[in-house]
């Protein structure tokens, strides 16, 4: 099983009998893994139910501070301070927070509305904003929380019960009652589409479900709520719950069956109808209009209103839908869709241009302009119904924020044909058409009556598909069952046009008494939609308690109507989040919105965490509007640096993985290209210091001692990790993250890889145990040689022969190599045995390398003849500086006498490196490396990984506490002048005095804070 996320993951492979993650057993782990500040955003019923199903296992039980920073909470903070949180509710989009004595709690209301957020993350935490309305804090367990909300309310337990009385059925808690929304739906003349948003009459439903769940059902949204049939509500309802429930698993709005969207392709692979100008069915418009200050949206062809003879539309509701238009589409907030599905309307300026130059056209004029000339070229292609593709250079499609009940942004065009009404007299006579005239049949479909579209050739079954403007790329089995259900829906409204012939077309069996079509016919192949939530066996089911009170009751009534609502699961669907199995990582739900194109977006952060149990280190770029909080590394990028509780989670879950004895291995992985770094919040350690004012030795309770407490321990249970531990290195690997990585025994690099310690730059030394590595891996003096230059290798020939990596694998083939390593694994009694099962797995991915060709190995002669004297400076009675010194002076030698140039290049852009480092910081990287080269040769104590994290850590600790790191990080990160002035400034001036006592062991009570930290 796969217990991690993206960014730095840390993952546990074990056989599918393993133990649940509850039951691993970490001294607050959930509070340990809690890396960043993660937003809560909500728009729709599922993200509310995971920020309880978090906050159930992160709060719950747990005593707070409460205050109200912008002072608009004031009396509910001092009314919930130091009481404990007893349980959470949910009813759609509104949560209540119980604090206190069960039988008179205090009850905080929540309603986030569309901005905002509750953060959730590690102590001290983010400063609160002027929205922040309730900040709790619990110093025992290092957790703080912020709250903003459109609706924060103090109330007891009547609040409570009148709030929640108020509302209609959840479709995710266990005790809705769908009957309630019956007895309102058949009773009522307003549209379905209404009563769907109506939170009194079924809660947590919001704009996207509306529309998605209408589709599946195969309903019009202006179809009269008591005009709907029986099967017509049990399939809306049954539609409700597993919709819901699917995004409550995985944390994003996945409307599409994954069978479906494999035929219908983009841009149909995550939403039916919301946003999209066509069907991906059947081809037909999607056509929108408002409703209660809202979009709606319905296909002509999937979801036909049926009137009763002799009843028309409310005059109102006629208006409207005589009104409506064509999908006019934006840029959504709550779900956009990804730059390569938006169609020429959907772009942003810069995309049409990019997309238009890359098919070698005109660029220039307004935006009108550019939609027209990339929709004439997409017709010229003969492509009209698949929308192109703008250039990658385009980028992700952003979005704007909306008001406070909006879903949409402003739209982008719009003409407006009139949306059919169809009756059922009409029906009944197959007489089916829209608004419009129905289309003549086409000569050339008709005499090709008797060829079903199975045995069409590929250009017949393009021809066709064009004819319902569907798009026509893809495998010929994707054509044919494109076409199939074209036909099939135009069969179905005895639309002569599109019917193959009129022998084959039949009429629709609705009628009076059956006002909504079989809806396992509306989920694509006619299976079972409860299909949609299978491939969890019983024992791998994670019951989540979305209801119930610590005691185990839910109250008389409530708990009366679970009961009732288990006997019988109107649809087919149970509602509720139990049983569900895993529920998706927010983390993971993020890159997967980031894989599909979805930019910015409320679900990409309307997700809580629910990292408990989880190791977890993110090290994701952030925005620039963020500069302000950035740590950038040596190229400028900006990353967020690595603090100290990642570590501790990273740490504490290697503990327990391998203290579990089903852990057959563990993988660590980076989320993206340039996130395998870390920088131990270089700044904040740089501030810290600047704050205190020490000299020599710091205070106990000094950030850096802790940081690098936590660094060094986990290195040393690294190297000792009694099973396999796989490195998987696909981006930028410098700092911290070279130490989190390299200790392991298999190192997977890709062509993504780029690896560089340039700590003597700012006025630090390459630690993490990198001396042992250059050591003991590192050929002749190349590691000594990429210590003190911070150069960067960027090749998997150069990274192989250095030693840093074992293996290379295209970065293409990563995702299969992940999907491999995932599956179940049996542990060894032997680390060795069990590397072997690694080795198999990792064999059908991995490619040779020709390390005789990298430029590392070209340069090994000139790398030993300058630097691998200076391993053994100290025989020769020199000071650590006059060795710096000499290898200056051999380098200067090889770029005046060298016969090759890329020799001379070599020796100057060595001498350059080391002529702008930090003068301390080369001699101390020296003096440390050449201990650690004999030591290794001569199994001294150094040798060992504890002494050596011992000796860094002392080093690491005084570093930061030099003038000439406080000057370095100025120079290099905080003004970015690059002109730092060191002191001293001269070789000749560092003694080996100094360096000694920079490496001197710390005071006892350091030191053993330091050994508290080794777990395993």
């Amino acid at each position: 099983m796969l217990l991690a996320c993206r960014s730095v993951r840390t993952v546990l492979f074990r056989s599918h009998n393993c133990r649940s993650r509850s039951q691993l057993g970490s001294p607050h782990p959930e509070f340990q893994q809690l890396h960043r500040l993660i937003p809560v955003r909500m728009v729709e019923g599922h993200g509310c139910h995971r920020v309880a199903h978090a906050h159930r296992k992160l709060l719950l039980g747990k005593r707070f501070v409460a205050t109200s920073p912008n002072k608009r909470f004031t009396e509910g903070a001092q009314a919930v301070h130091d009481k404990p949180l007893i349980w959470i509710e949910v009813h759609g989009k509104n949560l209540f927070y119980f604090f206190g004595d069960a039988s008179s709690p205090q009850v905080v209301h929540i309603h986030f509305g569309m901005s905002g957020a509750f953060k959730t993350m590690t102590l001290p935490g983010p400063d609160p904003t002027e929205t922040t309305r309730l900040k709790l804090v619990n110093e025992k367990h290092g957790v703080v929380a912020q709250l903003s909300a459109m609706t924060v309310i103090l109330g007891d337990l009547d609040y409570y019960n009148d709030k929640s009385g108020k509302l209609g059925p959840d479709p995710l808690r266990q005790d809705a009652d769908s009957g309630r929304l019956w007895d309102k739906m058949r009773t009522s003349k307003k549209p379905v589409g209404g009563i769907l948003m109506d939170q009194t009459a079924v809660a947590g439903i919001g704009n996207i479900y509306r529309a998605e769940i209408l589709f599946k059902a195969g309903v019009h949204p202006e179809q009269p709520g008591r005009s709907v049939s029986r099967e017509g509500f049990e399939s809306l309802w049954r539609h409700s719950v597993l919709l819901l429930q699917r995004g409550f698993k995985t944390g994003s709005i996945l409307t599409v069956d994954e069978d479906e969207a494999k035929k219908l392709g983009k841009p149909w692979t995550r939403r039916y109808v919301y946003n999209h100008a066509t069907c991906g069915r059947c081809g037909s418009r999607i056509s929108t209009w408002d409703m209660q200050a809202r979009t709606v949206y319905a296909c002509e062809t999937c979801q036909p209103l049926h009137l009763e003879p002799g009843t028309e539309l409310a005059p109102g509701r006629a208006s409207a839908l005589k009104a409506s238009t064509p999908t006019k589409q934006f840029k959504s907030h709550c779900a956009p869709e990804a730059a390569a599905q938006a169609m020429p309307a959907q772009m942003t300026v810069k995309e049409l241009k990019a997309t238009l130059e890359g098919l070698q056209l005109d660029s220039k004029g307004s935006k009108a302009v550019l939609i027209g000339r990339l929709q004439e070229a997409q017709a010229a292609a003969g492509d009209k119904g698949k929308e192109a593709e703008p250039a990658k250079a385009a980028g992700p499609v952003g979005g704007v924020k909306p008001g406070l009940d909006q879903d949409e942004d402003q739209p982008l065009q719009g003409p407006e044909p009139l949306m059919g009404v169809q009756h059922l007299d009409q029906v009944e006579k197959g007489d089916l058409t829209s608004g419009d005239e129905a289309a003549p049949v086409d000569a050339d479909l008709a005499q090709q009556q008797a060829v079903p579209p199975a045995k069409m050739l590929v250009p017949q079954l393009k021809e066709q598909l064009k004819t319902f403007n569907m798009p026509v790329s893809g495998k010929r089995a994707d054509l044919v069952y494109r076409l199939e259900t074209a036909l099939a829906a135009a069969a179905a409204t005895g639309h002569a046009s599109d019917a193959m012939s009129p022998d084959t077309a039949v009429t629709s069996g609705t009628t009076a008494g059956n006002a909504v079509p079989d809806a396992a016919a509306r989920d694509g192949h006619g299976a079972s939609a409860s299909a949609v939530l299978d491939g969890q066996s019983e024992a791998d089911l994670e019951l989540v308690s979305d209801d119930v009170r610590p005691d185990g009751s839910g109250g008389g009534e409530a708990k009366s109507r679970r009961d009732k609502a288990k006997q019988k699961a109107v649809g087919g669907v149970q509602p509720g989040t139990q049983g569900l199995g895993h529920i998706v990582t927010a983390e993971d739900a993020a890159h997967e919105k980031a894989a599909a194109g979805e930019g910015r977006n409320v679900e990409h952060v309307a997700e809580a965490n629910d990292l408990t149990h989880t190791a977890i280190m993110h090290t994701r770029k952030r925005k620039p509007a963020q500069k302000a909080q950035q740590v950038g590394n040596a190229e400028g990028q900006a990353v967020e640096a690595t603090k100290r509780k990642m570590v501790e989670a990273a740490h504490q879950a290697l503990a327990d993985f391998v203290k579990n004895k089903e852990a057959a291995a563990v993988l660590i992985d980076s989320s993206g290209d340039k996130a395998f770094c870390a920088g131990g919040d270089i700044r904040d350690i740089r501030q810290a210091v600047l704050d205190s004012c020490y000299d020599k030795d710091p205070p106990l309770d000094h950030r850096a001692a802790r940081v690098f407490q936590a660094e060094y321990s986990l290195m040393c249970d690294i190297v000792n990790c009694p099973i396999p531990y796989i490195s998987l290195c696909n981006g930028i690997w410098m700092g911290f993250g070279v130490g989190f990585a390299v200790h392991g025994d298999i190192r997977v690099v890709t062509e993504n890889t780029m690896f560089a310690m340039p700590e003597n730059m700012i006025g630090l030394w390459p630690d993490v145990g990198f001396a042992r590595v250059a050591a003991t891996k590192a050929p002749g003096a190349t590691g000594l040689y990429l210590a003190l230059t911070g150069s960067r290798l960027k090749t998997p020939e150069d990274l192989l022969y250095a030693g840093l990596g074992t293996h290379f694998v295209p970065s293409g083939q990563v995702p299969a190599l992940r999907e491999a390593l995932a599956k179940p694994l049996k542990r060894q009694p032997h680390k060795q045995h069990g590397m072997q099962q690694i080795l198999d797995r990792l064999q059908p991915y991995a490619q040779e390398v020709d390390t005789s060709s990298a430029q590392l190995a070209h340069d090994q002669p000139a790398i030993d003849y300058c630097f691998k004297p200076a391993l053994g400076y100290k025989a020769t009675g020199q000071s650590a500086g006059q060795a710096v010194l000499k290898i200056l002076s051999m380098l200067r030698e090889v770029a005046d006498n060298a016969q090759a140039e890329k020799d001379k290049d070599f020796a100057k852009n060595a001498m350059k490196s080391m002529s702008a480092a930090c003068p301390t910081s080369l001699c101390l990287s020296l003096y440390h490396f050449a201990q650690v080269h004999a030591d290794t040769r001569s199994q001294g104590p150094l040798s060992n990984i504890y002494d050596l994290m011992k000796q860094e850590y002392c080093g690491a600790t005084r570093m930061v506490s030099r003038h000439d790191f406080i000057e370095g990080v100025r120079a290099m990160m905080v003004d970015k002048d690059k002109s730092p002035k060191w002191d001293p400034k001269d070789l000749s001036q560092v003694s080996d005095e100094d360096l000694e006592s920079i490496l001197d062991a710390m005071p006892k009570e350091l030191e053993l804070g330091w050994k508290e930290q080794l777990l395993i």
